[in-house]
């Protein structure tokens, strides 16, 4: 099976050594080491490099925003990280703000339920739908992917630390499968993708928990919990778990669009969302504004569905041309066409560009994606017209235009502190748009923007310069000759990217009188900051 160009980046992503495997990983877990990289950076990009002309002003989700912030979530009891409840809650409440995609797979209520139930009250606490595994998950993810430090950074709060002890729950984890086990494995295989480990975190996706939706029937409904029709909560659990089925759902299919892959690893079908009556609930941008906007949740919730059904029944389609030496165009502009048509039906919330909740720049992302994966296979077949007559290169290049504004236009509003999902899938228009379109040519501009937006995700997400360093040696292969005003972008990000290994150092451990202990001379791994140490093969007997 092919691979996409997302997921190529693992060639260039690889740390000194191989990498290890699931098992592997978890066993180093259990045994308390620690021996996944991480690479975080202080400087903002705008002080590292010059914007691109018309760069809208960002905004920086900073801990200086919280003002206020009073913590009410006993969240200390579930990670031994930091005691800091308000850190805590902050990472906590950033989470359901920002990451839409993850936050679905989740029941909040249930949640909370758990997270705040009296630890000294008879029983034991129901950990079907909260569990430390799951709650060190989430705040990985948060404060990776969302929480700046405005102190040192020798004293920043790390998401790998997080994750550490995600991965040391997970290695002692006892039967029976429970939701906030396939909740957090989900959580962290997407942490790793982006930010430690990508095969590792691939493998924790499409196998680990693929693997566990096998074995077990945590998903099937809520009749595997025991609550009978005379509980109480047997409805609000089954209402649950069918929402978090079609989050699962949801990002299962978006995964493996992703990763060309020609069916989805959990084979849900998912449920049409429940129409929700009266006024719409409120979203506020926190920490970046205090004032709420609507939400269009069931909206959101209606079209998102109905968008990932049509693109689950793409993949073997997609697969299947992007796989043949003549890709079956007839069927592919069907698919196409009901594409677009949905659109078309779709709530003017689609089309209206002034609503910049995550969710819906999600929504619009995930639409653009979908349709340049329909087109990528006939991308250098000039006959195919798709649309009356227009091909599918230009096309093509019409989505990455869309998909570029939309994260363009969010990075206006709210800062570049995106969901983990979307660094590839502006990737993949950065990628079409420079090596299936001729340079120069009228979207120069549009692949500068591109690049720009990738590289500030690389200061916080490695994968970005990781692909950013694919698309350098991709060009380069092609010997496509990059735009100047791209170069800065590509190279800053590739340079971040690359290992650089230097042999024959002599390590100086110093004691507390102060005096240099020589060490054995070894090979020093670095990237943008020391990833490894590891016995000089030069300097053995």
């Amino acid at each position: 099976m092919g691979k996409s160009a997302e997921w190529r980046t693992l060639d260039y992503s690889k740390r000194a050594g191989d990498s290890q495997g699931v098992d592997d990983v978890f066993s180093r877990a259990a045994s308390g080491l620690d021996g996944r990289p991480t690479s975080t950076s202080d400087g903002e990009p705008s002080q590292r490099l010059h914007l691109h002309e018309g760069s809208p002003s960002t905004t920086f989700l900073t801990w200086s925003a919280l003002g206020e912030f009073r913590p009410v979530l006993p969240l200390s009891r579930w990670t031994a990280v930091t005691r800091d409840e308000g850190v805590l809650n902050h990472l906590f409440a950033l989470f359901w703000t920002w990451d839409h995609s993850l936050a679905r797979i989740l029941h909040r209520e249930l949640l909370l339920d758990s997270l705040t139930a009296d630890p000294e009250a008879p029983g034991h606490i129901d950990t079907c739908f909260c569990s430390q595994f799951l709650i060190n998950s989430i705040l990985a993810i948060s404060t990776s992917c969302f929480y700046k430090s405005d102190g040192p950074s020798m004293f920043a709060l790390r998401g790998s630390s997080f994750a550490d002890e995600a991965f040391q729950l997970l290695a002692i984890q006892q039967e029976p499968i429970e939701v906030s086990l396939m909740q957090g494995v989900a959580i962290l295989s997407v942490h790793e993708m982006t930010f430690g480990d990508l095969p590792l975190g691939t493998s924790l996706f499409f196998d680990k928990l693929s693997a566990l939706k096998s074995s077990s029937t945590v998903l099937d409904g809520p009749g595997w919990l025991g609550y009978d029709r005379g509980n109480p909560k047997a409805s609000k659990v089954e209402q649950a778990m069918a929402s978090i089925a079609n989050g699962f759902h949801c990002l299962d299919v978006r995964m493996s669009l992703i990763a060309n892959r020609p069916a989805t690893a959990l084979g849900l079908s998912g449920t049409p969302p429940p129409q929700e009556e009266g006024v719409s609930p409120l979203w506020t941008p926190y920490p970046v504004a205090a004032e709420p906007q609507l939400s269009y949740h069931s909206q959101v919730s209606a079209a998102e569905y109905e968008l990932t059904q049509m693109a689950c029944e793409f993949l073997p389609a997609i697969e299947e041309s992007r796989s043949s030496v003549v890709p079956d165009y007839c069927s592919s502009k069907e698919l196409y066409d009901r594409f677009l048509a949905w659109k078309s039906s779709s709530p003017d919330m689609l089309r209206c560009q002034t609503i910049q909740a995550p969710s819906w720049t999600n929504l619009r992302v995930w639409f653009e994606l979908v349709c340049l994966k329909l087109l990528e296979p006939f991308l250098g077949l000039s006959f195919s017209g798709f649309d009356g007559v227009e091909s599918a290169r230009s096309l093509s290049r019409s989505h990455c235009e869309n998909l570029i504004s939309h994260l363009w236009n969010y990075r206006a509003s709210f800062g570049m502190r995106l969901e983990c999902w979307l660094v590839y899938a502006c990737h993949a228009s950065v990628a079409s748009l420079l090596t299936n379109l001729p340079l120069p040519g009228p979207h120069e501009d549009l692949l500068c923007r591109g690049c720009e937006l990738l590289f500030e995700m690389g200061h916080y997400m490695p994968r970005a310069n990781d692909l950013l360093l694919a698309l350098q040696d991709e060009a380069s292969l092609r010997n496509i000759e990059i735009p100047n005003a791209c170069k800065p972008y590509l190279d800053a990000g590739a340079a971040l990217a690359r290992r650089i290994n230097i042999r024959n150092v002599t390590p100086l451990l110093f004691t507390p009188a102060n005096e240099g202990l020589e060490l054995q001379s070894c090979q020093v791994t670095f990237g943008s900051h020391i990833e490894g140490l590891e016995e000089d093969q030069n300097q053995r007997d």
